[in-house]
C-alpha cells in the first residue's frame, strides 16, 4: 500500500522524479514488489502442495507460476506481437494486431491452466474445492485488472483515459496480488490451527 501511495505522490507531485517510483514502470519498485509477492504465491501453493491437497495446490502453483514468468519477461507482449505480424491478425474495434495477438496468448496459456485447475478441482474433496474456489474468485479480480484494463487501455480513444486505464491496471494487480498472498497465508494458519 504504501508503494502505491508513493506512486500516487510520484504522479501528482513529480517530486519524486525518477522512474523507478512511477506506478506503469517495469522496473519500478510497486511492479519489483509485486513479482516478489508472485514468487511467494508459488512458493506458498507449493509448500501447501507437499502437506495436502497435492493435485490442486500443483495445479494453482503451475497457473502462478506462469502469470510470474509472464509478467517478469513480457511474454505475452512479445508472443503477442510475433503472433500478430506472423498471421497477420486483423484490428477489430480500434483494437491493436499486438493487442489481439496478446489477448490470443493470455487466453491459450490461460485455457490450459485453468484447465489442469479445473480437472485438479473436480477430483478433490470439499474443503480443498472451497479452498479453490476462493483463490478463483481472486484470480478473476487479478484477470480484471490484469487483461480487463489492458483491453480497455487498448481501445481508449483519448490520452488522459489510455493513461488512467494504464494506471488502474498497475494499481489493481498490486492490490489483487497482494491480496492472493493475504488469501494463502490465512489459508496456512487455518490449516494449521486444525
Amino acid at each position: 500500500m504504501f508503494l502505491l501511495v508513493l506512486a500516487v505522490y510520484h504522479f501528482f507531485t513529480g517530486v519524486l522524479g525518477e522512474p523507478i517510483f512511477a506506478l506503469e514502470s517495469n522496473d519500478g519498485l510497486g511492479h519489483n514488489f509485486r513479482r516478489i509477492q508472485e514468487f511467494w504465491i508459488v512458493l506458498m501453493l507449493l509448500a501447501m502442495a507437499l502437506r495436502k491437497w497435492r493435485f490442486l495446490c500443483l495445479s494453482w502453483g503451475l497457473l502462478f507460476g506462469a502469470y510470474l514468468v509472464d509478467d517478469s519477461l513480457s511474454l505475452h507482449e512479445w508472443l503477442g506481437l510475433t503472433i500478430s505480424q506472423k498471421f497477420d491478425l486483423p484490428s477489430p474495434g480500434g483494437v491493436r494486431p499486438q493487442d489481439l495477438g496478446e489477448m490470443l496468448v493470455y487466453g491459450s496459456w490461460g485455457l490450459l491452466c485453468t484447465g489442469l485447475v479445473a480437472l485438479a478441482h473436480f477430483l478433490s474433496w470439499h474443503d480443498a474445492r472451497r479452498f479453490s474456489r476462493g483463490l478463483f474468485g481472486l484470480l478473476m479480480l487479478l484477470i480484471l485488472f490484469g487483461a480487463g484494463m489492458d483491453l480497455a487501455q487498448a481501445l481508449a480513444q483519448q490520452r488522459w483515459l489510455h493513461a488512467a486505464f494504464g494506471k488502474l491496471e498497475e494499481a489493481g494487480s498490486m492490490m489483487a496480488v497482494s491480496v492472493i498472498v493475504w488469501f494463502l497465508l490465512r489459508q496456512g494458519e487455518v490449516r494449521s490451527d486444525q
